[in-house]
């Protein structure tokens, strides 16, 4: 078989996988590792995440490893885990002006 066409069984394979990686930005074997996996998509952590613009390059130069759209996952731990404080600040909590608003909202969608 010819090392540079992939056969189908690897690509399905692949597809079933979504792969977690230690780097900030394109690496040689990161690159290497997408193209011959050709994932269903990268699950990103804190060590991934630094900037809105370096995580963004970061996931950019990830699809332009495979054929296939990439699903992006963020690891939340099962809680109140914010991944992208540091690259977009601190959540705010909405206006208070909006609080009634809201509460309305969330009680005429209980009903």
């Amino acid at each position: 078989m010819n090392p540079g066409v992939k056969s189908s069984s690897t690509q399905n394979i692949g597809q079933l996988l979504i792969v977690g990686f230690d780097a900030t930005e394109m690496t040689p074997r990161l690159s290497s590792l997408l193209t011959r996996l050709e994932p269903a998509g990268v699950i990103l952590f804190a060590r991934n995440i630094k900037t809105l613009e370096q995580t963004s390059r970061l996931l950019r130069d990830c699809q332009k490893c495979v054929t296939t759209t990439l699903f992006t996952c963020i690891d939340l731990e099962g809680g109140h885990v914010d991944r992208f404080r540091d690259a977009l600040g601190p959540r705010r909590p909405p206006p208070k002006s909006s609080l009634p608003a809201i509460a309305n909202s969330s009680a005429s969608m209980a009903k």
